[in-house]
């Protein structure tokens, strides 16, 4: 697979930011405990936000204990991490994330749970663990069985949201459609319904990657976003150029913790982005 070697950061005060973030991760981590990776860009009413990137991790290292240190070093609220310890008891997936924002850098830790789900909540495939500056937020994400052609049909009748709703909910069934006609792996599609409890959190997920698409694929209807959010035309071009022959992940849409509509492409990515970027930020890869 061909990845291009240059991901569009957007500043270096953002890069100093995303990198501070992620180097206990990948000191603590080392080559054989990263098993994937993903890069992702959400689109919103501020703009293009790519500075974005997440690791999952090998279990086995979750459960030697040797998370302890990487969670205090990212400094993890106290509370949070009770939570988070409790539930690692179901968990068979970890991943850790950063994002840099102009809204600040948040800290991002995610369980995922085996199908039915977690034991406490029927349904329940994820949870993720959020915190920044002193904001702290639970995002849960709930399987929704639906299949695709029936997803699709019943987003043909979602005419009466509103505007900026409706043309984000026509851009997911326009790329969904687009997975249909490649048709492959699509018979149950694997959707995620999203909430938070303390915030107006409310969106859905859904993944890409048995598709066989590529984000260039869907340029045409990711380009839609810009007639809504105009901020985000300047860098467009630039992050679908570097997305472009990447494998597609997910798509996730929605109103986010702050009530804002958004939409987040996620990509596949891989262990040279992540030396990529700290040698851009002038941190020795070991």
């Amino acid at each position: 697979m061909k990845l291009l070697t240059s991901w569009p950061w957007t500043s270096a005060e953002r890069i100093e930011s995303l990198v501070n973030m992620i180097e206990p991760m990948v000191r603590l981590f080392g080559d054989s405990v990263q098993v994937g990776h993903e890069l992702s860009c959400r689109f919103g009413p501020s703009g293009v936000c790519p500075d974005r990137l997440l690791f999952e991790i090998d279990p086995t290292w979750m459960r030697t204990g040797h998370h302890a240190q990487l969670l205090m070093e990212l400094s993890m609220p106290e509370a949070m991490k009770k939570d988070l310890q409790q539930d690692m008891r179901h968990a068979h997936q970890f991943l850790f994330a950063a994002e840099a924002s102009s809204g600040g850098a948040e800290l991002r830790t995610y369980l995922g749970f085996a199908q039915p789900g977690h034991p406490q909540q029927p349904g329940l495939v994820m949870r993720g663990f959020k915190w920044c500056h002193g904001r702290e937020r639970v995002s849960n994400y709930w399987h929704v069985p639906v299949s695709a052609h029936t997803l699709a049909i019943q987003g043909e009748q979602q005419s009466r949201l509103p505007v900026h709703a409706g043309v984000v909910w026509s851009v997911l069934m326009q790329i969904l459609n687009a997975a249909l006609v490649n048709g492959q792996g699509l018979d149950m599609i694997e959707m995620w319904a999203v909430t938070e409890p303390t915030t107006p959190r409310g969106s859905v997920c859904l993944r890409l990657y048995e598709t066989g698409l590529c984000v260039a694929d869907v340029a045409l209807a990711l380009e839609q976003l810009v007639t809504i959010w105009p901020s985000c035309a300047v860098s467009f071009e630039n992050v679908i150029r570097a997305m472009g022959p990447r494998p597609l992940g997910w798509l996730a849409a929605g109103i986010d913790s702050a009530g804002l509509p958004f939409m987040t492409v996620y990509c596949e990515a891989g262990n040279q982005d992540v030396r990529t970027l700290l040698e851009e930020a002038g941190v020795a890869y070991a």
